[in-house]
């Protein structure tokens, strides 16, 4: 099941070095099993200029994936998920589209992921919890 942020977060985020926030083009898929990361994630993203579509596991993220692969320049994933892990879903995500930059987020270290997944395309690890600004860095390095 597919589901939509559509709730926000009334929010003053501040930058530490005064400047304009960046902003950026494009839709991003988010899966993340947790509605307040899905939540907070989404409107942090939107606040960058970004389109977001949210899906609350892997399968589900797969489901609007393969509705239009081509729609989306980023995904965002978190990697313990029941259902289908983050891991699998990046596998299946790769086989359609491997130039798709890819956000993985998540509350454990990157331990070897990053090493074992480097060579498949476009990737970066961000640790839960995550700054505003730190997501936003990640965003704009893989976004271009």
């Amino acid at each position: 099941m597919n589901v939509h942020c559509s709730e926000e977060i009334s929010a003053e985020f501040e930058y530490s070095d005064k400047t304009v926030p960046w902003r950026g083009q494009g839709t991003v898929l988010l899966i993340d099993d947790d509605y307040f990361v899905r939540l907070v994630t989404t409107t942090s993203l939107r606040s960058f200029g970004l389109k977001v579509e949210a899906a609350s596991d892997g399968r589900a993220g797969l489901a609007t994936w393969e509705a239009a692969p081509d729609d989306f320049d980023l995904v965002v994933l978190d990697l313990l998920m029941p259902s289908l892990n983050g891991e699998d879903t990046l596998l299946e995500l790769r086989k359609c589209r491997p130039d798709v930059p890819v956000l993985i987020i998540s509350g454990f270290s990157e331990g070897d992921f990053l090493t074992r997944h480097a060579c498949s395309g476009p990737i970066a690890y961000l640790q839960k919890p995550f700054r505003l600004a730190n997501l936003e860095n990640a965003a704009r390095s893989l976004l271009g």
